[in-house]
């Protein structure tokens, strides 16, 4: 029975006028990172919402908004919400869609009943969902867009990739010192971990890819994997096929025909035509 309240942080003193601030809940503080491009999160567990979110208003720069979540029934004891911030911060580190703020993995009683971790993991879905609604899916796993969607003629001949209609469809970039795969989802384009992105980029890469390779190298996630290739590490969304297309072969290029299943389908041909 978890609600999740979001407060900008100018309105903070509102929310402590309302009778939420006097549960005890887990909170998430959003905003803009400076080391990433992905929005950034401090998640945080407190029986005092009222001094905590005071204290990191003083305290930490970077965040616009807070999301507490809270029982209505207000039945969460401390054991409840010390799991629940472990929970909420190995999943945000394991989804990689937010940079995390907090420097540990959280707190969480020795021996938790095995009737509180069941509650935990409860609230956690209703928590998941909630904050999704409210437009911040950081407990969302990078879900590929259902593969049944296609034509049915294009099912038939990228089987071999595809063994069921629940799994996606992989797409591959190659070119030039550029040998990248991933798949197409409602979110945008994930480029999967071990890619090969051409190491040298063109003078006419545009800023988003430039930007974006930048940050990757910056971050430790593009290693070298010759004096001509470099290598992605982890598994990453981009907005669209064509920057994703952009950043393997570091030149500018429409990922709709670039982007390919085994058989030789373009992108465009799969999923706009």
């Amino acid at each position: 029975d978890p609600r999740v309240v979001e407060i900008p942080r100018l309105r903070l003193e509102n929310f402590f006028q309302m009778d939420e601030a006097q549960h005890m809940g887990v909170y998430f503080l959003v905003g803009a990172s400076e080391e990433s491009d992905k929005p950034a999160v401090y998640i945080g567990q407190t029986s005092d919402l009222v001094a905590r979110l005071k204290s990191h208003n003083r305290d930490k720069e970077f965040w616009q908004r807070a999301f507490v979540a809270v029982s209505l029934t207000q039945n969460l004891t401390a054991a409840h919400t010390l799991y629940l911030e472990k929970l909420l911060i190995q999943r945000v580190a394991q989804v990689g869609r937010y940079a995390l703020h907090n420097g540990n993995s959280g707190s969480q009683s020795i021996q938790t009943p095995d009737w509180i971790c069941a509650d935990c993991e409860d609230i956690f879905e209703n928590i998941d969902t909630l904050l999704t609604t409210l437009n911040q899916p950081m407990l969302e796993p990078l879900m590929p867009m259902n593969s049944n969607r296609l034509p049915e003629k294009t099912m038939v001949q990228v089987k071999e990739d595809v063994e069921s209609a629940s799994e996606p469809v992989r797409f591959y970039c190659k070119g030039l010192n550029a040998d990248a795969y991933g798949y197409y989802t409602d979110e945008g384009f994930v480029l999967q971990a071990g890619s090969l992105l051409r190491k040298q980029a063109v003078a006419s890469l545009g800023d988003a890819a430039v930007r974006i390779r930048t940050e990757w190298l910056q971050q430790g996630l593009l290693l070298e994997e010759s004096p001509q290739q470099l290598k992605l590490t982890e598994e990453m969304l981009l907005n669209q096929p064509s920057t994703a297309s952009q950043v393997v072969l570091a030149r500018p290029s429409n990922g709709w025909v670039e982007w390919k299943t085994a058989t030789g389908q373009t992108l465009d041909e799969c999923y706009r035509r």
